[in-house]
């Protein structure tokens, strides 16, 4: 907006992002290998024994064996690859913090922006610092009225980027500054 400044920006780590995503791989390599094994089976002995079988009960098994399996395999493969597509959105993703926001800005098939207005962000910032100055950087959303007095706050921010420290000591300005302190807020504070 027109008076809106930035502060600060980065981006994740794309390697750190898809280490985080290497248990849904692991999990996928036995999904897989089973229902490739159930296709094969399945493929095998109907084909194996299909003379065996009367005309009817045989053409049902020969299409609906082999066809159960095909949407876990999809799923596995899809899997497989997720830890690997999780790594390129890391690289096309950016975070800011300006005056009066934090965004998460990701490019990709489809751009998507998401934007959190410092007002409702809670100054209970939490974050995870590596013995490199990395980490992740969490901000909780304060629930609105439109939310209901039972909806839960949900918790967003900025995962696996380096200098932890810049973006906290940034974010803490930044509601510094929207609350009318200025620039005083600019050290950074342990969470």
């Amino acid at each position: 907006d027109g008076d809106e400044r930035l502060l600060w920006t980065g981006q994740p780590i794309p390697a750190r992002v898809m280490r985080a995503a290497m248990p849904i791989f692991f999990f996928a390599i036995p999904w897989t290998a089973f229902a490739c094994f159930w296709e094969f089976m399945a493929l095998a002995g109907v084909l194996g024994n299909f003379e065996k079988i009367p005309s009817g009960i045989a053409l049902v098994m020969a299409i609906v064996f082999p066809l159960f399996g095909l949407p876990f395999i999809v799923i596995g493969v899809w899997l497989l690859g997720k830890p690997f597509s999780i790594r390129k959105k890391a690289g096309r993703t950016l975070f800011a913090i300006t005056t009066r926001r934090a965004l998460i800005f990701a490019q990709g098939a489809k751009q998507e922006l998401r934007s959190f207005p410092l007002a409702g962000l809670d100054e209970k910032m939490t974050f995870t610092e590596e013995a490199d100055g990395s980490g992740s950087l969490l901000f909780t959303r304060a629930r609105s009225q439109e939310d209901g007095a039972n909806s839960d706050p949900f918790t967003r921010g900025f995962d696996y980027i380096p200098r932890i420290r810049e973006a906290e000591s940034a974010l803490r300005r930044a509601i510094a500054m929207g609350r009318g302190e200025g620039e005083k807020a600019g050290a950074p504070h342990a969470s």
